[in-house]
This record gives C-alpha cells, sequence and structure tokens, in this order.
C-alpha cells in the first residue's frame, strides 16, 4: 500500500511509560486546531486497551476520541493492541509486513481529509522491539518525524533522552525537541536556562514546559468503571468526576462517616444498607 506523505504529521515518543505523552498529544490537538481545522490522531500500537463494540482499541485513543470528538473509525485509532498473547504468538508465527500493512492503512484513513496527524507512541523508543514495532520503527514506517516527552530536570532527562536519540537516528528519524513535563511550578523559571543548554549540545530545542498539576493524576469515575469492567446502573453523568481518595465499605456504619468527604470514592458491596443510609444521611447533613 502507497503511504500517505503529504498530510504533514508529528509522532509523540517519550522517554519511559507515564511521561505524559497522552497528555501531550491532548495539549497539543487543542493548539493545532488553532491552525489546522482538521486534526486526526493514531496510536498505531497499545498496550493497555479496553473493548469497543467487540474490538480490542487502546484507551487513549479512547480518551482523545471522547475529549475531542475526533470524526475518525475508534479501529483506525487503535489498529494494534497487544494483549498478553500478543508476542508470543509473534515470535512463533511471525506476521510483520501483515502488521505494517495494518498501520499503513489505518494511517491512511486517519489522515484521508485531514490537515494534521497526531501519531501516539507507546513507551520509550525501544518498546515494541520485540515484535519489531518499536517507536522508531513505526516512526519511521510513518514517514514522520518526533518529539520526545521527558520528565523535569536536567542530569537524568538528557541522559534517557540521548538513548532515545539514539534509536530514533538509527532508524533515520529526525526528531525535532523535547517537552518537559511534571516540572513543579516553583522550579520552571530556575530550571528552564540549564535544561536548554544541556540538551543544545545534543541539537535539541526545548518545544515546552508543562508544569506539574497532581489533579491530573487523580482517576476521573469512567475510567474506574473501565478498569474494573464495572458499569453506570445510575449517575452516569458524574463520569467525569475525579476521585481524591477511597474508602472502603469494611468498618461500621458509624465510623464511615469519617471517611466521607468531597471526591471520596466508597467501595462496598451491594447489601451493605446501612452504609448506605450512613452516606445517604452524609449528604443530607451537607445539603442543611
Amino acid at each position: 500500500m502507497d503511504l500517505n506523505k503529504v498530510t504533514p504529521r508529528i509522532y509523540v515518543a517519550a522517554t519511559r511509560q507515564d511521561d505524559g505523552k497522552t497528555t501531550c498529544c491532548l495539549g497539543l490537538y487543542a493548539a493545532l486546531e488553532k491552525k489546522f481545522p482538521r486534526i486526526g490522531y493514531i496510536k498505531p500500537v497499545g498496550q493497555r486497551f479496553v473493548e469497543v463494540a467487540g474490538k480490542k482499541v487502546d484507551e487513549d485513543s479512547v480518551l482523545v476520541s471522547d475529549t475531542y470528538d475526533v470524526n475518525l473509525p475508534i479501529e483506525a485509532m487503535s489498529p494494534i493492541a497487544v494483549d498478553r498473547m500478543f508476542t508470543r504468538n509473534y515470535l512463533k508465527e511471525g506476521n510483520l509486513p501483515e502488521m505494517q500493512e495494518t498501520i499503513a492503512s489505518a494511517f491512511n484513513r486517519v489522515a484521508w481529509e485531514h490537515d494534521f496527524v497526531i501519531i501516539e507512541g507507546t513507551g520509550h523508543a525501544g518498546v515494541g522491539s520485540v515484535i519489531d514495532l518499536s517507536n522508531a520503527q513505526v516512526a519511521h514506517l510513518l514517514g514522520s518525524k518526533a518529539m520526545i516527552v521527558t520528565t523535569g530536570g536536567v542530569g537524568r532527562p538528557v541522559d534517557e533522552v540521548s538513548l532515545n536519540l539514539a534509536l530514533f537516528e538509527k532508524q533515520g528519524v529526525e526528531v525535532i525537541g523535547v517537552v518537559l513535563n511534571k516540572v513543579l511550578p516553583s522550579k520552571i523559571e530556575a530550571l528552564r536556562p540549564w535544561a536548554e543548554k544541556a540538551f543544545a549540545k545534543m541539537k535539541l530545542p526545548i518545544l515546552g514546559v508543562i508544569p506539574y498539576l497532581g489533579e491530573l493524576r487523580r482517576p476521573i469515575l469512567g475510567q474506574l468503571a473501565r478498569e474494573l469492567g464495572g458499569e453506570f446502573l445510575s449517575g452516569e453523568t458524574f463520569k467525569r468526576r475525579r476521585v481524591r481518595s477511597i474508602a472502603i465499605g469494611a468498618m461500621t456504619a458509624a465510623r464511615i462517616k469519617d471517611q466521607l468527604g468531597p471526591g471520596v470514592l466508597l467501595i462496598t458491596p451491594g447489601d451493605r444498607e446501612d452504609l448506605l443510609m450512613a452516606v445517604m444521611e452524609f449528604l443530607r447533613d451537607l445539603q442543611d
């Protein structure tokens, strides 16, 4: 299949898992919308997936789709979901050309009638090497330049970016710069000039500095429901509320009140009517 080489694209990679690629992609999507009216998104290889209409799709693709109402088939945004047996099956049978075709076909679908495409990677540059689809290899396959997201600091981020940069360069992928994420707001001003000097030695500009916000690390009810395989019997309109703490209903109704407060998630058996009544009483007292 001929790959779309016209639509502009960027591959968002990171130095390790949970450095903030998805957060970066969400922010980048909003920023690019000011210049490009139609933005496409794809996560070619995903490791954490949910089932949508009977298909395994990466959870980050679902998040981006829900947040921006991306007008794309969800399976095109998440063409390959790596489950528990995926690696063993690949090592046993090997089907790289087929997987490459799947990714290229999905990218063409995402790029069609779009003005820019954001490609989200998985973990650091080498993740996926065991199935011959590392981030560096996928970026090369899709003919994309890359940016690297790393955490705040100077020493460790520079060391880790250096390792990732080597893998991208090996695949002939140009890295255009670095985003420092999760930097304490009080340290941004002092950190930035030193980080700029350090990364300049690798000819990498700092594209942005994102402050650490503890609120972003708190899960929302919808995420917990998906993770636990649960469903909303009522109150689904509150699925985007964030959980600040968790209380386990393994105590008396009198004691549970000490655990309740704004943002508390109570986990309790459905037959603990005493606890449920205690919660209702607590809520009535708040209203009064």
